[in-house]
């Protein structure tokens, strides 16, 4: 129902993508009981530099983060049916020439991610820029975490530091994100150690 990149939170809807590098740290929150269907690419940064070109930077959609600029695109219709294509041609790619059609396959469907994602870039800075939906004490929250996460990091320290209880800092960072701050800092730290 909800997927925490970072310190922002993002409401799921049918055709979401989430564009996440490397160095950020991504928590699915508040999981219902339905059954859902997700599909996880997971990319080698290098491979995308090493195809990429001076004009055409493949790694521009997970190395761009700008404030009007988060993580999810949501693509329409048509756009779900072109992604779903390129995700079955990658899978039924056989016999002589498998890779180099794989490639082939693989280069059309960063392009397509990266002109969705510019496509997107363009139409947000036209409109008023949209501030995903969290809670501002826990981003604030999450912001003074992110900043401090080399250091000692304990509840006590959190509590003073925002001059809340530590019942209450508990309480609405769960209701908030669906993790405790114990699992955040550790997720957190174990991202960044990879």
């Amino acid at each position: 129902k909800q997927f925490l990149i970072d310190n922002y939170f993002y409401d799921i809807s049918d055709g979401d993508i989430f564009l996440i590098n490397q160095f950020e740290s991504h928590y699915l929150t508040q999981i219902d009981q339905q059954k859902h269907e997700r599909i996880i690419l997971s990319i080698d940064p290098e491979y995308l530099k090493q195809i990429s070109t001076e004009k055409t930077d493949l790694n521009h959609c997970f190395q761009f983060r700008g404030t009007d600029m988060p993580h999810q695109l949501h693509l329409s219709a048509e756009e779900q049916t072109r992604f779903i294509y390129f995700i079955h041609k990658l899978r039924s790619n056989s016999g002589f020439g498998e890779d180099v059609l794989d490639r082939a396959t693989f280069l059309e469907l960063m392009v397509f991610l990266n002109n969705a994602f510019d496509k997107r870039c363009r139409s947000s800075a036209e409109e008023e820029p949209k501030t995903p939906g969290y809670h501002a004490q826990v981003d604030e929250i999450l912001s003074y975490i992110n900043t401090h996460i080399s250091e000692n990091l304990t509840l006590e320290e959190l509590s003073a530091h925002f001059f809340l209880s530590s019942s209450y800092l508990c309480r609405i960072f769960k209701a908030t994100t669906g993790t405790t701050i114990n699992k955040y800092i550790t997720a957190k730290r174990i991202t960044i150690s990879k």
